[in-house]
């Protein structure tokens, strides 16, 4: 028998059977654990915070031989989800959620990406911007993964791509405009300074992006992610658009 007890965050929670349930964690070790969860919703005494998406949990977990699902056997609230309200960061944290099922694996472990989701969810449950918690979890994931395209040179020429326009292709890498090709997401320069500034800042100390910026971040760094998950991002496919996306760039 293997038993475990670590810190998780709770990715996604199914109900099986009338009080059952299955719960997706990312552990503390930065793996994604689907556990089985018996009379979760009617145990207080052994699950007495229920296992909301976004919270983060301190778990007991076991798995015997011949068992395809860990047994998740008790668990405690250490940190709740961010408030579902305003609209918007219930729409950030399903898509915080969303990055985590998606970058995580069973069983291979990468600690930053618990940190990662953790500090951003914090950041988020504190106030800051859920437009900007969602750019920097993309930025982050991207890197973290080796999928983030470099950024100093063109990928065709090899002028270098500092204080200018660059243009970006998923699983292809950065142009300049001359060599662009067609279809690739466009960075104006003070976007490019954005991500420079958000890989050495923590989540609750990134400023906010202005409008032209944000509205140029929202279409390449989600492309970036889709082009590696292979699917859509739900949360981002239902999320409204902010106001000023439907505002001409100054």
């Amino acid at each position: 028998m293997r038993r475990g007890e670590e810190e998780a965050i709770v990715l996604d929670q199914h109900p099986t059977g009338e009080a059952d349930r299955v719960v997706t964690l990312l552990t503390g070790g930065g793996r994604r654990m689907t556990a089985f969860a018996p009379r979760a919703a009617r145990s207080r005494r052994r699950f007495p915070g229920g296992h909301e998406p976004g919270a983060v949990l301190a778990v007991r977990w076991r798995t015997r031989r011949g068992e395809t699902m860990p047994l998740l056997e008790e668990s405690r609230v250490i940190s709740p989800p961010p408030r579902p309200e305003p609209l918007d960061r219930f729409w950030a944290t399903a898509h915080l959620l969303d990055l985590g099922l998606g970058f995580a694996r069973e069983g291979e472990d990468d600690p930053r990406l618990f940190r990662l989701l953790r500090s951003t969810l914090g950041a988020l449950a504190g106030g800051a911007d859920p437009r900007t918690c969602c750019r920097y979890a993309e930025l982050w994931m991207l890197l973290l993964a080796g999928l983030f395209p470099d950024l100093d040179a063109c990928g065709t020429c090899g002028v270098p791509l500092a204080g200018r326009e660059v243009h970006v292709v998923p699983e292809q890498g950065a142009f300049c405009g001359e060599h662009a090709p067609a279809g690739a997401g466009r960075l104006p320069a003070d976007a490019v300074r954005w991500l420079v500034a958000a890989r050495h800042l923590p989540p609750d100390r990134v400023p906010e992006a202005p409008p032209a910026v944000a509205r140029a971040l929202a279409d390449v760094l989600p492309r970036l992610v889709r082009a590696f998950l292979g699917r859509s991002l739900r949360a981002l496919a239902s999320w409204p658009r902010a106001p000023e996306a439907d505002e001409e760039t100054q």
